[in-house]
């Protein structure tokens, strides 16, 4: 029912639910020492896919916080992208160096979660603290809906105010580069990267695109949204249309209509090579990554004067107020442009 094997760095289990095989990483070193605690996760997982196969009622009264993750992972997080399923882990990381696993999931208070704020401060970045906490809100919400819980107990005002960066998006040369390297490395892989230069999407969203969302005839691609469980029609406008036909269509074979067009890479192997194309351009600058295709995407579009909402719809943000800092981004460029004519 599940599997125990070695992955690079960890070890991996593998496991089927409702006909769909799954992977979670332990997160434990792919060395001998660790195998039995990788099995004993094997073996948790096994025993909860039995309750769900034999239909029985998993009781939520007195479940353990390693229950209650597990419960999390295998029921909400399976149909998500791995790298919600990894960025949930390393949040939970954090929480039980505080806190027994097998201790009472209702037993998690705010006093707790203080402590948790107090230990990730120390070397990292608002950004990061605020992913670690909002991953543990999710969880905890999700066991609040579950009936799990009365209360989550991470609070709001946990939460840290975000720094206010500027957009940094691709320069013309970095971009060339980059596209260039990966165009002699691997063409498809090239090819994955202009997809997202040309829509704007997430990564783990284009990777999930599938044959029959496109529609040439309509001159829509189906695009579905991870993070908001959303799905845009967006317009195949003339340039990427032309790069559907003569690209996609070429250098990718089409075996189903249900089949994921870039079915051979994901999010974790594209950023992976992103950042080997980056580390041979000597390309130390933070915040240049996969997003910054999106970032690049969205900034070309407020930068030729097109509507905030209508860069909303494309990039699928629920509110306008998201896409807003596209616009603050570029108005301090065009004030030097406009200052630079007039001086």
């Amino acid at each position: 029912m599940a599997s125990c094997y070695k992955r690079g760095k960890y070890w991996y289990i593998d496991y089927l639910l409702n006909g769909k095989k799954y992977y979670i990483n332990t997160k434990l070193p792919s060395s001998a020492a660790f195998k039995t605690k990788a099995e004993e996760k094997k073996k948790e997982i096994e025993l909860y896919l039995i309750k769900v196969k034999n239909k029985n009622v998993v009781k939520v009264e007195g479940l353990s916080l390693k229950e209650a993750s597990l419960k999390y992972m295998i029921e909400h997080l399976a149909n998500k992208s791995v790298s919600h399923r990894e960025s949930f882990l390393r949040a939970y990381k954090h929480l039980i160096k505080l806190i027994s696993e097998e201790q009472n999931v209702k037993s998690v208070n705010k006093e707790i979660f203080n402590k948790y704020l107090e230990q990730l401060i120390p070397g990292r970045s608002i950004e990061t603290i605020r992913t670690y906490i909002r991953y543990m809100r999710i969880f905890f919400n999700y066991l609040v809906e579950e009936n799990v819980l009365i209360k989550s107990p991470v609070s709001k005002k946990l939460m840290p105010k975000a720094q206010k960066k500027p957009i940094k998006t691709f320069e013309p040369v970095l971009l060339e580069n980059t596209l260039n390297i990966a165009k002699e490395r691997d063409y498809q892989y090239y090819l994955v990267l202009q997809m997202l230069l040309l829509t704007g999407q997430r990564p783990c969203d284009v990777l999930r695109i599938k044959w029959k969302d496109i529609d040439l005839l309509n001159k829509k691609l189906i695009v579905r949204i991870s993070k908001t469980n959303k799905i845009i029609n967006f317009p195949i406008y003339d340039k990427l249309e032309e790069f559907i036909v003569n690209e996609i269509y070429k250098h990718f074979k089409c075996k189903s209509d249900e089949d994921f067009i870039f079915d051979k890479f994901t999010v974790e192997t594209v950023g992976r090579r992103f950042r080997r194309i980056k580390a041979y351009l000597n390309n130390k600058e933070r915040g240049i990554d996969l997003k910054t295709f999106r970032k690049t995407f969205a900034s070309n579009l407020a930068s030729n004067g097109m509507e905030r909402s209508r860069i909303a719809e494309l990039l699928g943000h629920d509110s306008v107020n998201t896409t807003f800092k596209y616009y603050a981004s570029i108005k301090n460029d065009s004030l030097r442009k406009e200052l630079n004519e007039i001086i």
